[in-house]
C-alpha cells in the first residue's frame, strides 16, 4: 500500500478526506499521525473540501498525499476528488460498501493497517510511541485545584 512513495513519509503533509461512516476512521487516523509523530496531517469532510480547503493542496502538491475514506452514500463525490486529485498528487483509497458500524469499523482496520505500514517507513512503531523527554509530565498533568463548570 506505501509502494511508489518517493520519500519518508514525514517528507509529505496528508490530507485524509471522508463522510459519514468514515468519520471514526478520519478521526483515528489523525490521532495516530499525530500522536506516533509519522507526519503532519490534516483532514475534512468531502463537501467542505470542494468549498476550498483543496487550495493548499494544489499549491503545494509536491509534497501533499491524499487519503480518501469511501463509504455510501457518498461514493459518487469521493471518486469525483480522487479522480480530481490523482493527477496533481499520490492518492491512497480506502474503502467500504457497508453504509453502517460495520463499515465505521472496516475502515477503521484500514486505517490502522495504513499508519503501520507508514510508521515502519519511519521505524516507528505507532503502537509504542516514543515521548520527548522534554514532555515529559504533560500527558499526567493534573491542577492543584478542581477547576470549575464543564471544561470538557
Amino acid at each position: 500500500m506505501c509502494d511508489g512513495l518517493s520519500r519518508s513519509p514525514s517528507d509529505y503533509h496528508f490530507i485524509a478526506l471522508g463522510s459519514g461512516w468514515a468519520r471514526p476512521a478520519l478521526v483515528d487516523l489523525e490521532s495516530k499521525f499525530v500522536e506516533g509523530g509519522i507526519a503532519t496531517i490534516e483532514y475534512s469532510e468531502l463537501k467542505n473540501f470542494t468549498h476550498g480547503r483543496y487550495i493548499s493542496a494544489y499549491r503545494h502538491r509536491n509534497n501533499r498525499i491524499a487519503i480518501i475514506l469511501k463509504c455510501p452514500p457518498y461514493m459518487d463525490l469521493a471518486d469525483m476528488i480522487h479522480k480530481k486529485l490523482k493527477k496533481q498528487m499520490k492518492v491512497f483509497e480506502l474503502s467500504t460498501e457497508h453504509s453502517s458500524v460495520l463499515g465505521a469499523i472496516e475502515l477503521v482496520i484500514q486505517a490502522l493497517y495504513l499508519t503501520h505500514h507508514l510508521g515502519l517507513r519511519e521505524g516507528i512503531d505507532i503502537s509504542k510511541p516514543k515521548y520527548p523527554k522534554e514532555a515529559k509530565g504533560m500527558y499526567s498533568w493534573s491542577p492543584k485545584e478542581p477547576i470549575g463548570g464543564d471544561l470538557d
